[in-house]
């Protein structure tokens, strides 16, 4: 037996976007952060993982034809569904109003993460936009992730669901680690306040590390980009929007290079082949 594609674990680090609460922005903070790291010379590639309402297409203008539905029903491979994005980002759509795909169970999303140990190109970082809510799909894929990005916007409620997808994916999957981006933050000192507000509940009740990663405004040239279904990173490059996408990426570059070892399913593992 030998290991074949050994240095993918090396080469591919693996970001999990996600927030629990619906409607925080959480696509829009995973399709520009891809496309601003392939503007800083990255090899980016994003899966969209909210199978049952995909829409990193749609907020892209992109047309897809196959999607992971087809690579689950073996009609073809992952490779076969890639789509090119803004600055060259290989997108991995899904399949939108799907019921079947919104209820996957433990076999399907192992084998999905396992189908990328099995591609022939491999990124210098995949981005995951999971789902919202605390589903099994939703854990399993920021349970295989590297780093877990949390949005949180300043609502209690989305505050109050960080917390609980934070609490879950430590007690149930042994992450102790998670990056926070504040989302749609109005005026200075904001983002601060409602960090604080998250880390006063994990370091009373948790004992996980939460970092401070970055911030993003509410800016009018984001719902304008989110119109034209355009990344505002490439339609408004000098925006203060893309100056915030440009300050996180930067700081998620500068992170210590480490990949979890867990016991759990995880993306770019080396397979086992006869030889």
């Amino acid at each position: 037996m030998q290991l074949q594609n050994g240095n993918f674990k090396k080469m591919a680090k693996v970001l999990a976007v996600t927030g629990g609460k619906g409607g925080i922005g959480k696509t829009s903070i995973a399709i520009n952060l891809a496309v601003t790291l392939a503007g800083m010379s990255q090899n980016v590639m994003l899966l969209d993982a909210d199978m049952g309402l995909a829409n990193v297409d749609v907020m892209l203008g992109i047309k897809t034809k196959n999607t992971v539905c087809d690579v689950l029903a073996g009609k073809c491979r992952l490779e076969d569904v890639v789509v090119q994005g803004p600055n060259g980002i290989s997108i991995i759509p899904a399949s939108s109003g799907n019921m079947k795909m919104a209820s996957l169970g433990y076999v399907e999303i192992s084998g999905l993460i396992n189908a990328f140990s099995q591609m022939n190109t491999v990124p210098n970082y995949l981005l995951i936009d999971t789902a919202a809510g605390i589903t099994e799909c939703v854990m399993g894929f920021a349970a295989a992730a590297d780093e877990i990005i949390v949005v949180v916007c300043n609502e209690p409620t989305s505050v109050a669901d960080a917390y609980a997808l934070i609490k879950l994916l430590n007690k149930h999957f042994c992450v102790h680690k998670f990056r926070i981006v504040i989302n749609k933050v109005r005026e200075t000192g904001e983002s601060e306040e409602v960090f604080a507000k998250l880390i006063k509940v994990t370091d009373k009740f948790l004992n996980v590390s939460v970092t401070l990663v970055g911030s993003v405004p509410e800016d009018k040239f984001m719902k304008q980009s989110i119109r034209k279904a355009k990344s505002i990173v490439t339609e408004y490059p000098y925006s203060l929007g893309t100056g915030a996408f440009h300050e996180i990426a930067r700081n998620i570059m500068n992170l210590p290079t480490s990949h979890r070892v867990t016991g759990h399913m995880q993306f770019f593992q080396p397979q086992l082949v006869e030889g």
